[in-house]
Order: structure tokens, then C-alpha cells, then sequence
């Protein structure tokens, strides 16, 4: 009867170092920042376009 081959014993952390490479895929801290910059602008810009509405609005009020 042939000699039976046992499998090599591995490295348990190597292994467990591989398997945990996948996950959630997240945006840089980069990217993160840049979205957080143009989100501000965009509240901005929008908070301008209305002030200046009602302060013409107000204007054009107290000017008739």
C-alpha cells in the first residue's frame, strides 16, 4: 500500500492575511474631501441666488 501524502502545513496568518483582502470598496479620503468641497459650493451658490432674490425683491418693494 502506497504511503499516504499529507498536506503541508501552511502559515495560518499568511493565509488569513489573503483571505481579507476584499471587502467594501470606499472612496479615498481624497475623494471624500473634493465631494465635500463641491457640495459647499453648491450650497453656497444656491444661498446667493436666493439672497439676492429677496434682497431685490425688498429692494423693489421699498422703490415703487
Amino acid at each position: 500500500m502506497p504511503e499516504l501524502v499529507r498536506p503541508r502545513r501552511r502559515n495560518p496568518v499568511a493565509r488569513n492575511l489573503y483571505q481579507n483582502r476584499g471587502g467594501v470598496h470606499e472612496k479615498s479620503k481624497k475623494a471624500k474631501r473634493a465631494a465635500s468641497k463641491q457640495e459647499t459650493r453648491k450650497k453656497v451658490s444656491e444661498w446667493a441666488s436666493r439672497s439676492s432674490f429677496i434682497y431685490s425683491s425688498i429692494l423693489s418693494f421699498f422703490l415703487r
